[in-house]
């Protein structure tokens, strides 16, 4: 096998990774325990993965293709992608909402200020501060 193909094909979906967990501590003004509600991950020197304490809240392939849910706990849409500042730090979550299976959906940029990552019962749930109206206002506007 030509492990110097492998590295190139993960070397992007590693960087992501990377730049994106320090900042779930770290992005908007929120608390850290707002993003995960274990301690968050110390990584300051190259380790195995399993040697790491994480929770679905801290790892970025868990936050792409979640539900997000409005303050009603209403369902309002699915993660499509990360927006990473220049920072490095999550700025926002890139949101589907509304459509049928991904098709007519709107897709919305929603600031990490207003969302909150939690572990409930071992999975990923996105909360958001926005009530259903704000949702149907930034879609059709």
């Amino acid at each position: 096998m030509n492990f110097s193909l492998c590295r190139q094909s993960f070397a992007p979906a590693a960087l992501a990774v990377a730049l994106a967990l320090p900042s779930l501590a770290l992005a908007a003004d929120k608390p850290q325990d707002a993003y995960t509600n274990a301690d968050t991950p110390v990584v300051d020197q190259v380790t195995a993965f399993a040697n790491i304490a994480t929770e679905p809240s801290n790892l970025a392939s868990n936050i792409v293709g979640a539900t997000a849910y409005t303050l009603g706990d209403l369902p309002f849409g699915k993660v499509n992608d990360i927006i990473i500042g220049k920072s490095g730090r999550m700025i926002a979550l890139k949101i589907g909402a509304g459509g049928t299976f991904g098709f007519d959906e709107t897709e919305l940029a929603v600031p990490m200020s207003d969302v909150t990552l939690k572990t409930v019962d071992g999975s990923l749930k996105v909360e958001t501060d926005l009530a259903e109206q704000d949702v149907r206002d930034a879609a059709n506007g």
